[in-house]
């Protein structure tokens, strides 16, 4: 994977996460449990992305 991918991938992750830990926050949810499903929502996004990433390149095609 392209070091252009690998940093789509950090943005993109980063900030679904922040952008699921601000709406908890606003709903008055602790901010922990926001920011621990931040978190989980974060790595559950890269995942996917990786696993779309990684099905790209297995058929011999770089995007």
């Amino acid at each position: 994977m392209s070091t252009f991918k690998r940093f789509i991938l950090l943005f993109v992750s980063v900030s679904v996460g922040t952008f699921v830990t601000d709406i908890m926050e606003n709903i008055n949810i602790n901010v922990w449990i926001a920011r621990a499903s931040g978190c989980l929502i974060s790595v559950v996004v890269v995942l996917l992305l990786y696993k779309f990433f990684s099905r790209n390149r297995s058929n011999g095609t770089d995007i």
